[in-house]
């Protein structure tokens, strides 16, 4: 089958002109019936008959939709707008033997951190406690529950379309509510409600969201845990996002050590998305009795 941008310039090369007709999108996104497409500023004015075009092109697709922004807003939408076949933006999008049903204009997906879910699910160990800063819909929520054998894992969103998605994903996908709490509310004012529970807390929010750093701490096991702290630096030098954590850390009364740095996706020229897992052990922390740790 020849490549997607070449099928695209076959269907619309009576309604295009040369030029824009090189401007196609070499790729797109799909999730569930929905193809979604990124177009320069000069097709835009044909976003309908593309967006038809791409319909013919992606087998099993029923819904075609430009993604016409980044996305910037303290709930992660994004700019979705649809332009062809079925006005219908609700998916059922399949990952790693986990469903996800969520509007796409309403609640982000990025393809690009799929080996990354994959990889969380597999770290967490036997009888953890997670804890899911910024749950969204469940994209690390739903495998860990479902995958590992954590004891316990607690998502936490304030976005309510997120919370909506993520309780019917719950239940979709046959998660107890046993293995899985869901809370509406700011990570950094409700996770401290928890006390101090966590194993591991993932910390999936973009631009790096020190401002959670406090309440990660205060959620932590006292005998430590491992934090999952994502931001974006310049490639190689993720050197400045640990510092955060160290800074905040030290002044809390913990030693952190990074223990590995996984470099997720380009986000652009010469700046990538970054995954930091760090180990966290209390200062002042002795063993007391029974092997509990007890503050000095």
């Amino acid at each position: 089958m020849p490549p997607f941008k070449k099928q695209l310039q076959t269907k619309l090369a009576h309604a295009l002109s040369k030029e824009e007709l090189e401007k196609l999108p070499a790729s797109f996104q799909r999730l569930g019936h929905v193809v979604i497409l990124r177009l320069t500023n000069e097709l835009l004015k044909h976003k309908e008959i593309i967006g038809e075009a791409a319909l013919m092109c992606v087998p099993g697709t029923k819904t075609a939709c430009v993604n016409t922004g980044k996305i910037d807003s303290e709930f992660r939408q994004p700019k979705i707008e649809f332009v062809a076949g079925e006005d219908y933006l609700e998916v059922n999008h399949h990952e790693h033997g986990c469903v996800f049903r969520f509007d796409v204009s309403k609640l982000m997906w990025s393809m690009g951190n799929m080996n990354e879910r994959k990889r969380m699910y597999e770290m967490v160990q036997p009888g953890e406690t997670v804890v899911d800063f910024f749950a969204g819909i469940g994209y690390w929520s739903i495998p860990i529950a479902k995958h590992s054998h954590a004891k316990h894992v607690y998502a936490i969103d304030a976005n309510p379309d997120s919370i909506a998605a993520l309780k019917i994903n719950q239940k979709i996908n046959k998660i107890p509510h046993e293995k899985l709490t869901i809370i509406h509310g700011k990570c950094e004012e409700i996770a401290t409600s928890l006390g101090h529970i966590a194993d591991r807390i993932i910390l999936g929010y973009l631009p790096a969201p020190a401002f959670a750093l406090p309440a990660a701490f205060h959620t932590l096991n006292p005998r430590g845990g491992i934090l999952h702290y994502e931001g974006v630096c310049e490639e190689g030098k993720y050197e400045e996002l640990f510092q955060q954590v160290r800074e905040q850390g030290s002044s809390l009364g913990w030693d952190v050590q990074l223990e590995h740095a996984q470099q997720v996706k380009s986000m652009a020229p010469r700046k990538w998305h970054y995954v930091l897992d760090i180990r966290a052990t209390p200062i002042d922390y002795d063993e007391g009795v029974m092997g509990k740790p007890t503050r000095k």
